[in-house]
């Protein structure tokens, strides 16, 4: 029995080993995760200080920049608005010139269709005149005429000859059949 006794002390002693080495492992997780904690909370405090910094800073940075943008925009105008007033005082009497040569040349053309219209309407109103003949025009005209005139007793002289040619065979006929009965 000596040797079961014996057991069973082996047995309490390394559970009581193992329970103090499973509480002294507890105390060090405790204390290990309770430093793990403490330092993440430091370092988020660190965090939220230099992320606040420069939130302020990039802040500012971010006013400078706007305003260095609308001064060179307000530069920029300033420029356009001085080189607009430079180039039309360059361009200016050149302007005035050519507004003038468009105007003359505008009331030049102008004057020129009213004269136009004027003849037009002079030439509408008067009666149309034949120009005198000319002999030699006259002349082509008679003949052409007479040809004419020629022509057309011609074709009626032919025709009169046909109807009388054809009264004559008819009334001959009429005679020679009135010999033979």
């Amino acid at each position: 029995m000596a040797t079961s006794h014996k057991k069973e002390t082996t047995i309490e002693k390394t559970a009581t080993y193992v329970a103090k080495q499973l509480n002294t492992l507890h105390d060090t997780a405790l204390e290990l995760t309770d430093s793990l904690v403490e330092e993440s909370l430091a370092a988020g405090k660190k965090w939220n200080h230099v992320l606040g910094k420069a939130l302020k800073t990039g802040t500012a940075i971010m006013g400078q920049q706007q305003e260095m943008v609308f001064d060179t925009l307000d530069a920029l105008k300033k420029q356009y608005q001085k080189g607009t007033n430079r180039a039309y005082a360059l361009v200016k009497d050149e302007m005035q010139t050519t507004k003038e040569t468009v105007e003359q040349a505008f009331n030049e053309v102008k004057a020129e269709i009213s004269e136009t219209i004027e003849k037009v309407e002079k030439t509408v109103k008067k009666p149309v005149a034949k120009k005198p003949a000319t002999p030699k025009a006259a002349a082509t005209k008679a003949v052409k005429t007479a040809k004419a005139t020629t022509a057309k007793a011609t074709a009626s002289a032919k025709k009169a000859v046909a109807a009388t040619a054809a009264t004559v065979k008819e009334t001959a006929a009429e005679v020679e059949a009135a010999v033979k009965a």
